[in-house]
């Protein structure tokens, strides 16, 4: 492999910026800094992407999906592509053209040599999305090396290719795939160097498909460990409902790597009584849970039977050798609740909401 290039290096983030962060943004922070892999979960109140991002570059990244490493200038291949891009404004002739200057002038040939030597790295940045997938889906393309090229039209186009499979034996460029694939530190997906944020996970319960899927996905993301700290990239995952998933796939981001989108309440914030009155405020008086249909528990009793709940779930858990992640908890403990309380519990408290207190359980910082 030719001599890779060093890629300027952007500064981290100072104490200020960090102090300046939200609760959410340092969490995820620390995460990315310790090659955490992320489950992000719930309403997304806070543009997933983006914020995603703003971690990424704060961690010295930049906003491509790779970079050239070689030791060749790149100005012929960048003005290769501006003047296949050119030619798009030429509705007569511009296909015949660009084909001719594609093909018979050879520009796909020093493009398939020039993509040789670019690689994603600690500071690329990959989105995989927008629309959702299910437990087959995810893992086929986490599993698939990634073939880069670039098009008849200059633009970079990956494409996700399945080694040995019958497209990987027979299509017309399957020695380009072969080499490409040969000089790549990258075999497949999921051992992207940078962050790979994968968007929009879901899974059916009860599908035994993507339950079994998620395992072995889980069972991957667990064997990214044993790649030393510094090779190994940053994965993010979103789903909207994570109480489906199964326990193995969950295991993987516990305890910290769990962060929910859902915007955090406090206990003294105005609550609008929609029922008596559009403008009235009723404000919630400090020592209770505030909640959707204006339910009042007293917080130390509610914390109390959480604790209590917890403490009987490990119980368990010890005693019957199996595991009781998060989700199992809350689902058990909305149960419990609704039963212990009857109509004083607000059953618009989901299992999010009652992960995180689990969460700050296991930690001690639930007071």
């Amino acid at each position: 492999m030719s001599a890779k290039k060093r890629t300027k290096s952007s500064k981290k983030p100072t104490k200020k910026e960090k102090h300046a962060l939200s609760p959410i943004e340092k969490k995820l922070l620390d995460c990315c800094n310790d090659r955490q892999p992320v489950l992000l979960y719930g309403k997304d109140t806070y543009r997933r992407e983006d914020l995603v991002k703003k971690i990424h570059s704060l961690n010295d990244g930049i906003n491509r999906e790779w970079v050239y490493e070689g030791n060749k200038s790149t100005k012929r291949i960048d003005g290769m592509r501006e003047g296949l891009r050119q030619l798009r404004t030429d509705r007569l002739l511009g296909d015949i053209r660009r084909n001719k200057l594609y093909k018979d002038k050879d520009y796909e040939g020093s493009f398939n040599k020039y993509m040789l030597d670019c690689n994603d790295t600690p500071r690329t940045y990959k989105h995989v999305g927008p629309k959702t997938m299910g437990g087959q889906e995810v893992l086929y393309k986490l599993s698939c090396f990634e073939y880069k090229r670039i098009d008849s039209v200059g633009e970079f186009k990956p494409r996700l290719l399945e080694v040995g499979s019958h497209i990987w034996r027979n299509h017309p460029d399957r020695l380009l795939f072969r080499k490409q694939h040969e000089r790549s530190d990258t075999k497949e997906l999921l051992r992207y160097k940078g962050t790979l944020f994968i968007d929009k996970l879901k899974c059916t319960r009860g599908n035994s498909e993507d339950d079994e899927c998620y395992q072995e996905l889980a069972e991957k993301i667990e064997s990214l460990r044993e790649i030393p700290h510094s090779q190994r990239g940053w994965l993010v995952f979103y789903t909207r409902y994570r109480s489906t998933f199964p326990p193995e796939f969950i295991e993987q981001f516990e305890p910290e790597g769990l962060v929910s989108l859902d915007g955090e309440k406090t206990d003294s914030m105005p609550v609008v009584n929609t029922e008596k009155s559009k403008t009235k405020i009723a404000v919630v008086k400090k020592g209770t849970l505030r909640k959707g249909r204006g339910y009042k528990i007293p917080k130390d009793k509610f914390h109390g039977t959480l604790k209590n709940i917890y403490t009987y779930c490990k119980k368990e858990e010890k005693e019957k050798r199996e595991k009781w992640p998060g989700t199992k908890m809350a689902i058990y403990a909305k149960k419990h609740l609704k039963t212990k309380y009857g109509n004083k519990y607000d059953t618009d408290l989901g299992e999010s909401y009652l992960e995180n207190l689990f969460s700050k359980i296991k930690k001690g910082e639930l007071k």
